[in-house]
């Protein structure tokens, strides 16, 4: 059945065809006559407002949306419900949402049950990440993609690629997150910074940082500041990690200056950490490892507890190893690196990482070699991120051309000029 807008008396009688009523049973409890009730199915004739709700109640739809008006107050309130997402106001959305679940009564398809349910796609996602239900209810809106409007599309297509970011799919979300920027109306204007942030953060997982960071700064100049205050200090933070990525540092602390500033104000501990975080990083490029390393004890007091941000925190605990290594502290690093394989336990790439670290200071040793070579840059080369493949691969090779294996430094070199290449090639798709 098309979702096409259904004149009046015909939802009357699908309604009533659903509830298994005759017309008789509807005079019955409304007092009009069967006559009546027909022409009014077959849009032959109009009833005033009393008998209509009268109508209504006998149908059991008393509160579901069949005039314009209603339609158009029900539509509204789901855009309300989208602006509460965009605002991390989950519980504000849930009550607005099961206010609106009488729209599911209604047995005939149409643009605000799917606007409804797509919408509730993006609560979920929010609230418990349930994949198989999200695929569920996009799954059922599919069916009417051909006749969908442009913010059903949208949603469609963020909830889309919010399952294929679950799954690390980063190039499937990348592409429906383009889709759904496509489909975008005034309607979901809040939704707008969200998805330039998210297809920012795809072209960063996809190695591409230069249009990482255009869209990060699109993102910078579209988000609104009421609803969406929140997401000004993420939109800082990723733009950290852009301009870091591309060498320019300076922006990349200013962004953390700011991101730090909100995330102090509204007390984030879980942003504090990762904005001190950052700025680790951003020292270690400018080779300052005694500032690092005083960055990394800053982000440990406030990401130690943070479950919710293991992955940082381990991150965090690699470059200030890192830095004890740069620093030839290494009997403080073997100790460092103990503790931390200990708290990396249930992380196998960063128990490898620590390990890596403690045999870059016995490359003398031709197990630590091997180690480097055949299990740390082809775990991070399936798995890891380009500048720490980068970074072993540089430590190998000065390693082999000290020692004269030409051919084995070679092998470093390519690898690093194949990694090069990629995101050469990347940016320019």
């Amino acid at each position: 059945m098309s979702i096409a807008k259904l004149p009046l008396g015909e939802k009357l009688r699908l309604i009533r065809k659903d509830r298994g009523l005759s017309l008789e049973n509807i005079a019955h409890e409304t007092g009009c006559s069967v006559a009546t009730l027909s022409r009014l199915e077959r849009g032959e004739t109009e009833v005033d407002d009393a008998t209509f709700m009268t109508i209504k109640a006998a149908l059991g739809v008393e509160n579901a949306p069949l005039l314009e008006d209603e339609c158009e107050y029900f539509t509204s309130r789901i855009w309300l419900v989208n602006d509460m997402l965009a605002a991390d106001r989950l519980e504000e959305a849930k009550t607005i949402l099961q206010e609106l679940t009488t729209v599911l009564t209604l047995p005939y398809p149409q643009e605000i049950t799917l606007l409804y349910n797509l919408t509730e796609v993006r609560m979920i996602y929010s609230e418990t990440g349930d994949v198989p239900q999200m695929q569920e209810k996009l799954d059922a809106a599919l069916v009417y993609y051909g006749q969908m409007g442009d913010e059903a599309r949208c949603l469609y297509h963020y909830g889309k690629a919010s399952i294929d970011n679950v799954h690390d799919n980063f190039k499937e979300a990348l592409k429906h997150y383009l889709t759904a920027l496509e489909h975008k109306t005034a309607n979901l204007k809040t939704l707008v910074p969200i998805l330039l942030v998210n297809i920012g953060c795809c072209y960063g997982r996809l190695e591409r940082p230069f249009h990482a960071v255009l869209f990060f700064e699109r993102a910078n100049m579209n988000y609104s500041g009421d609803l969406t205050a929140g997401l000004k200090a993420t939109i800082d933070i990723q733009l950290s990690v852009g301009y870091r990525a591309i060498g320019e540092l300076k922006k990349a602390r200013q962004h953390i200056a700011e991101a730090l500033a909100y995330a102090r104000r509204v007390k984030y501990d879980a942003v504090i950490g990762y904005c001190y975080a950052n700025y680790a990083e951003t020292s270690i490029m400018a080779g300052d490892y005694n500032e690092a390393i005083g960055y990394c004890e800053q982000s440990f007091e406030y990401l130690k507890n943070e479950t919710r941000q293991h992955d940082i925190y381990l991150n965090t605990l690699h470059v200030k190893a890192k830095c004890l290594l740069e620093l030839k502290r290494f009997a403080e690093l073997e100790e460092f690196c103990a503790q931390c394989k200990e708290l990396a336990k249930e992380h196998p790439l960063f128990v490898i990482l620590f390990d890596s670290i403690m045999h870059l200071t016995t490359l003398k040793n031709s197990e630590s070699e091997d180690f480097i070579e055949n299990i740390t840059i082809p775990e991070l080369r399936k798995k890891g991120p380009h500048f720490l493949i980068l970074f072993y691969c540089e430590k190998l090779e000065e390693h082999f051309r000290k020692k004269k294996s030409t051919k084995r430094a070679m092998a470093m070199v390519e690898i690093t000029r194949d990694i090069y290449m990629s995101e050469a090639m990347n940016e320019e798709m």
